[in-house]
């Protein structure tokens, strides 16, 4: 089976799992891929993650890349129409602290800089179609 992108393949692998789940009985979650901040994440309802850090807002609405619930997966061209994931900000965080030092050899020179990346906490409160 050739694919022609990575949305091909997360599809396969989605519609066999939720197959796979549905005859042996667990229930079905709704899910939706969304992206935030250059990258990509598969949320579902009730989730909480950490997202680049997005000012001042109370409330966040995305346009999701895919939503698949049950049998149906809906993939996006680039974003689906008519769907959006609603979330609420929890608080901000930061992240581990990661060091970088610049040495030059043999001149006695370095220099030790820190940086914390800021994240934003948020909780996937809705998933609409």
């Amino acid at each position: 089976m050739t694919h022609v992108s990575g949305f091909t393949n997360i599809c396969t692998s989605v519609t066999m799992c939720v197959n796979a789940k549905e005859d042996k009985g667990y229930p079905i979650v709704q899910k939706a891929v969304i992206q935030s901040g250059g990258k990509q994440y598969i949320v579902a309802k009730d989730d909480v993650l950490d997202i680049e850090r997005i000012q001042d807002e109370k409330s966040v609405t995305f346009d999701p890349l895919l939503v698949f619930d049950g049998k149906d997966v809906q993939v996006g061209a680039p974003t689906v129409k008519g769907a959006s994931v609603t979330a609420t900000v929890v608080g901000d965080q930061k992240g581990d602290k990661v060091k970088v030092m610049k040495f030059q050899a043999k001149k006695r020179v370095k220099k030790l800089t820190g940086h914390r990346q800021k994240y934003t906490r948020i909780q996937i409160t809705n998933i609409s179609l």
